[in-house]
């Protein structure tokens, strides 16, 4: 048995705003009135104008009628179409306060691609939708109004268009339940197809300076977009021909109207032009409603979409407000104590573990670690800096003051990094309350100032060398003036020269200013102006002696 699928669309918008509903539910009654209005205007004149009576009233009446069917339409419209919009946008600031609260791992796992896309993509068309549902319940409520209509005009003619919208309603609850699934799985091709055009561009310099690999990956990107395309023009051509089979009951349902009961009922012949004209206008109705159907489809699809990510995003334990904000007025040391932390992994591939940790930062020291690739570095910092929650063990801080997990950002405000893959914002976010000549200055320090320059807190260039690009990224940890800096790999696409500024100048001037410096380095030359050395092997920390 078939099961007639929720239409999410309807719920999104009711769970966002039910003003929205009421507005659209407003709009198809006063659009099906005036629509009936307006066609009884018509009919009763088309009537007089028969038995040679003056019509020239009834033309003011229907210049009226018309005036406040379009002004009452385009308000009601208008008012629609900007609250779906509001509502889009209130639920897109609501989901980026989901990804804000969410754990990084959770993050990972779920893919910043994939929630990108369904912001924009999925929002978009849900919008859309909601202007399409508009124009939907006008039709419907127009074939409403208007069958009832047909009642004081004919009850052969309104039993009629009754047995042809029942017609109508099922083979539409069938089309959709049948098209339902494929139609999903046509947007999914379409995902995927998407993916590889998006592979294609992020590895173009791979593509480009491999000849076969290029080959193999454009006919795979051409194989993969015709099978969808293909897949697609199936899904919808289907699909339109079971809606013009609709559309053509509803011609049927006109030539019965026009040329079988005049036959049967002889006296329906002097309502027939009443009946035909009412007809035309709810076949049009008719028609609307069907070829709007795969649009409030993939619509659907969408708003299905949109709380999937919603759920995904939100059900993993994040960080709550606490009643009192955490204050740390004065930090001498941050101690990780027998903290574990292990990735979690699908299949027989066997976990990464982390710990247990013990150590211990101390205010204006400098640390440098060192391990393999795979050995933890990454994971170590990420949990020093609150952005992973460890499964066992705790943070204190000046040995007495355990850190809450998840951690707040009371306690990430401690530490300004430069992750191994950071992202350089154009504009310095945070930092209004320093004026563009104390950046300058920054940028001079470290070499920058014929590349950068910044006016009102933007960067008038970030399309720099890796090199260059994290001297950016480190001016900007600077400005933030936080106790702790965390460096992953900063120096390793550093030129020689200023390689030896960093680690020879930079850091031991931040020390004298008071900041722990904790940087995974593997630049062995200059281990000797680390106060501590650890190297992170198989998940296990050792301090070694330098």
């Amino acid at each position: 048995m078939l099961r007639l699928p929720p239409f999410d669309l309807l719920d999104f918008l009711s769970r966002e705003s039910r003003d929205e509903i009421k507005s659209i539910a407003l709009l198809s009654a006063f659009s099906g009135v005036s629509n009936m209005a307006l066609i009884s205007l018509i009919n009763y004149a088309s009537q007089e104008v028969s038995a040679h009576r003056s019509v020239a009233w009834l033309f003011f009446v229907f210049a009226a009628t018309l005036v406040i069917f379009m002004y009452g339409t385009q308000k009601v419209s208008r008012n629609s179409i900007l609250s779906s919009q509001r509502l889009i946008h209130k639920f897109k600031i609501r989901i980026m306060g989901h990804v804000f609260k969410a754990q990084l791992i959770k993050l990972d796992e779920i893919g910043r691609s994939e929630i990108l896309q369904t912001l924009s993509r999925d929002a978009q068309m849900v919008a859309q939708g909601g202007f399409m549902l508009v124009m939907f319940g006008q039709a419907l409520a127009t074939v409403f109004f208007l069958t009832i209509y047909t009642l004081f005009i004919s009850w052969v003619a309104f039993f009629i268009i009754v047995i042809l919208a029942l017609v109508f309603l099922a083979v539409s609850l069938k089309s959709v339940l049948t098209t339902s699934n494929t139609f999903k799985e046509m947007l999914a091709k379409d995902s995927n197809v998407h993916s590889l055009f998006n592979d294609f561009i992020t590895g173009f310099q791979e593509v480009k300076m491999d000849s076969r690999r290029a080959r193999d990956i454009t006919r795979h990107m051409i194989d993969r977009s015709r099978e969808s395309t293909e897949f697609k023009g199936e899904v919808l051509s289907t699909m339109m021909r079971e809606f013009s089979y609709m559309e053509v009951l509803t011609f049927v349902a006109i030539g019965l109207l026009i040329f079988l009961v005049p036959e049967i009922s002889p006296g329906f012949s002097d309502h027939v032009l009443q009946t035909s004209t009412t007809a035309m206008l709810i076949v049009a109705s008719l028609s609307s409603m069907v070829h709007s159907m795969p649009g409030l489809m993939q619509a659907n699809l969408s708003a299905r979409s949109l709380f999937e990510l919603e759920r995904r995003i939100s059900d993993e334990q994040s960080e709550v407000a606490l009643k009192q904000r955490e204050i740390y007025p004065m930090v001498k040391s941050i101690t990780l104590r027998d903290i574990c932390y292990c990735h979690a992994t699908s299949g027989s591939t066997t976990p990464f573990k982390l710990g247990p940790i013990n150590c211990e930062f101390q205010l204006g020291k400098i640390y440098f670690i060192r391990g393999r690739n795979g050995s933890g570095k990454t994971t170590l910092i990420r949990l020093l800096a609150g952005l992973y929650k460890p499964d066992v063990g705790e943070i204190l801080i000046n040995n007495e003051q355990v850190i809450a997990q998840p951690s707040t950002s009371e306690y990430r405000d401690l530490f300004a990094a430069v992750f191994s893959d950071f992202h350089l914002f154009s504009k310095a976010f945070g930092l209004n309350h320093i004026d563009d000549h104390d950046i300058t200055e920054m940028l001079k320090q470290f070499e920058l100032e014929t590349k950068v320059s910044v006016l009102n807190g933007e960067f008038s260039n970030v399309k720099l060398s890796s090199g260059q690009r994290k001297r950016l990224a480190l001016v900007v940890a600077l400005l933030c003036e936080k106790p702790i800096i965390i460096l992953d790999e900063w120096a390793a696409d550093q030129d020689p020269q200023f390689r030896k500024e960093f680690y020879e100048i930079i850091i031991p001037r931040l020390r004298d200013m008071g900041k722990t410096i904790i940087a995974i380095t593997h630049d062995e030359h200059y281990y000797s102006g680390a106060d501590r050395l650890f190297t992170i092997t198989n998940g296990m920390l050792l301090e070694e002696i330098i």
